[in-house]
């Protein structure tokens, strides 16, 4: 049942992440400048997308199930809106787009209730309906962030404004690593000198990023945990990453649970080290794109 109300236009901007980060797995996220834009206005109750959220079919998406899900929280009754998302971040690639659309979800239904949602609860509430605050978080607060649950499922984040220049190139292969395999293929056990030898290589990236001590990169994001298991999923990954750092690239990682790569440079060598992807994947048989982009430290907004 929906209240008799209208409802004041507006739109939500929320933008792509890049977690995991290399070491930093399912703690360290950053945002980018690749953005999930969603309209809202008094109306149906129609969702319609655009874009790569075009791909998404009907109402069973993160976007429209986190609008509803949020509805539920915040009262059950609430005016009937049509909702028109339009989304840049490519989809199933490791950058956050689901995420991006939880954010946007719980954000938009909030506002529709009336209520001006507070940051960390969006942050929270996107989390849990992910399963795993990495992208969650700064997708919602923007910079880099470090964040965790508790057993109790509380979350923890700090954010970071970024102060680097660095370009992110994004290298975008044209296959699919489904999430629930890439993330079935980590082992269940690791040893102890691999746990500490991830641990510390997450501290230096952290550190790194923070200081903005690019020559620290290359070796921060050498992990243990996830990328040599999940490194098969993506043919020739070890060629483009050797031949990245051969086109200057200051570190180059798996995002999120892939398939695409993504490398720190400088502005001045980003189209080379794009470049240097395409190549292996041409050589592999396989099709792929690449974006030049900046870490950002904006989050979800509203505007109107």
């Amino acid at each position: 049942m929906y209240r008799d109300k209208i409802v004041k236009p507006f739109k939500v901007k929320v933008p792509a992440t890049v977690s995991n980060i290399g070491t930093g797995f399912d703690v360290l996220g950053f945002a980018i400048d690749l953005f999930l834009t969603i309209e809202v206005k008094s109306g149906e109750g129609k969702f319609s997308m655009e874009g790569t959220a075009s791909q998404v079919a009907g109402e069973n998406n993160a976007l429209s199930e986190a609008f509803n899900d949020e509805s539920e929280k915040v009262g059950g009754k609430y005016p009937a809106v049509d909702i028109r998302a339009k989304s840049n971040i490519p989809l199933k690639m490791g950058l956050g787009s689901s995420a991006a659309a939880r954010v946007g979800g719980v954000m938009a239904a909030a506002k529709v209730s009336g209520k001006e949602p507070d940051i960390s609860y969006v942050a929270r509430r996107a989390a849990l309906l992910e399963g795993h605050p990495d992208n969650a978080v700064p997708a919602t607060v923007g910079g880099l962030t470090v964040s965790n649950f508790t057993d109790e499922k509380e979350l923890y984040f700090n954010r970071h404004r970024i102060r680097t220049n660095l370009k992110i190139v994004l290298g975008i292969p044209d296959i699919q690593v489904d999430t629930n395999k890439a993330r079935a293929a980590l082992p269940k056990n690791i040893s102890f000198a691999d746990a500490v030898y991830s641990n510390s290589r997450s501290c230096l990236l952290l550190s790194a990023l923070i200081s903005g001590r690019k020559k620290l990169i290359k070796n921060s994001v050498q992990d243990r945990l996830h990328q040599p298991y999940r490194k098969k999923f993506i043919p020739g990954f070890d060629k483009l990453v050797k031949k990245t750092y051969e086109a200057k690239a200051l570190g180059t990682v798996i995002t999120g649970s892939g398939p695409a790569v993504v490398s720190f440079t400088e502005k001045k060598d980003s189209k080379e080290v794009a470049k240097a992807m395409a190549a292996i994947w041409k050589k592999e048989g396989i099709a792929s794109t690449y974006m030049i982009k900046s870490m950002v430290n904006s989050g979800a907004e509203f505007y109107e």
